[in-house]
């Protein structure tokens, strides 16, 4: 995977953090009002003033997402954690954030 593509992904990440923080931080403000947002957030700016999400799946999803940006910047994303072999493209197109491949994923 080029540098160049990683750093795409690690943007997108980053906005989802940010779009789920802010939308903890609007939901509490008003809990009774419904709010949606578009999951591929590219009109939402990178920094927003926002506290960290608080409700159990988004914080196991803040926490993969930690984890997917510190293997980019430490050079191991895109490889399986578990035997260090290729994360397949299609596997990462449709989960940025895992970090085993497919054959140990059918293995656990």
């Amino acid at each position: 995977m080029e540098k160049d593509e990683i750093l795409k992904i690690k943007q997108e990440l980053l906005d989802v953090i940010s779009v789920m923080r802010c939308y903890e931080v609007s939901k509490n403000k008003n809990p009774h009002r419904e709010i949606t947002f578009d999951m591929s957030v590219q009109s939402v700016p990178a920094k927003m003033n926002c506290s960290r999400p608080q409700t159990p799946i988004q914080s196991v999803f803040a926490a993969r997402i930690d984890e997917a940006i510190h293997r980019m910047e430490t050079g191991y994303y895109g490889y399986c954690v578990l035997c260090g072999a290729p994360i397949s493209l299609e596997r990462l197109e449709w989960d940025p954030t895992t970090a085993i491949c497919g054959d140990c994923a059918s293995k656990v």
